[in-house]
Formats: structure tokens, sequence, C-alpha cells
């Protein structure tokens, strides 16, 4: 078990991840490197991660 504050900083370096990854990809698809085809198939996959963050469930 965790204390909160630990818990609240890994929270907060996931949040950072997250944000990090999507400044990414607005800077790839800016120089073309994405395609939207691409860009959809990054968006069903980070729902899927997000729905497995709420439930607590891995695959």
């Amino acid at each position: 078990m965790s204390c909160q504050g630990c818990e609240q900083r890994r929270q907060w370096v996931r949040n950072q991840s997250e944000r990090a990854k999507e400044r990414m990809r607005k800077v790839l698809r800016g120089l073309g490197v994405i395609d939207p085809a691409e860009q959809q198939t990054i968006r069903t996959e980070q729902s899927t991660h997000s729905d497995q963050q709420r439930t607590g469930s891995t695959d």
C-alpha cells in the first residue's frame, strides 16, 4: 500500500506523460508524419488504456 502523496505524485507523472505524448502527436501531424487514420488508431488505444485505468484491469 502506498501513501496518498505518493499516489498523487504517480498520477501527476502519468498526466504529464499523456500531455507530452499529445504535444508530440501535434508536432508530428504538423510535419505530416502522422496521417488521420493512424491518429484514429492512437485515440482508440488511448481510450482502451483509460478504460483499464478506471477499472483497474490489465490485459
